[in-house]
């Protein structure tokens, strides 16, 4: 048995199919504004649900995503005192800072050596949302590679 909880309504799930299919459709969805913008992640680290944590996680939630009260999920794991699920996010967290910064060092180099071969070939297995982050968006339409 599996203690969903979405919006502030508990869900008891008794087939993980159901959560499976929950997760695969959106493991980024947020709740409303009465529960501070929460994802799934949120709710399962808030309450120590390290095995739906590490299900989301495998499914592709975001664990650097904020909820309402700018907090990540693993700063709720740590509010209450999970310490497995916190450390586990920590873990998580600390991997994909560091392959983000091994991505933001190969692109510095690339648009440094004028590679453009390398520089699409860095550029094409991002996803959309993560070329953004990539982009300074200024004014007036221009734009320029953020790095460190």
């Amino acid at each position: 048995m599996i203690l969903l909880i979405t919006s502030r309504i508990p869900i008891l799930l008794t087939n993980l199919c159901t959560l499976t299919n929950l997760i695969i459709a959106s493991p980024n969805a947020v709740s409303g504004g009465q529960d501070n913008f929460k994802t799934a992640l949120h709710t399962s680290a808030e309450h120590g649900f390290l095995s739906n944590v590490k299900r989301l996680v495998t499914a592709g939630a975001d664990v650097l995503s904020l909820e309402g009260r700018a907090l990540t999920a693993a700063d709720l794991a740590l509010r209450g005192d999970h310490t497995e699920t916190y450390n586990f996010l920590v873990s998580i967290t600390r991997d994909k800072e560091a392959a983000r910064e091994g991505l933001h060092t190969c692109l510095r180099d690339a648009v440094t050596k004028g590679d453009v071969t390398s520089l699409a070939n860095l550029l094409r297995p991002l996803s959309s949302a993560d070329k953004k982050e990539l982009l300074n968006k200024t004014p007036h339409g221009t734009n320029s590679l953020l790095f460190k």
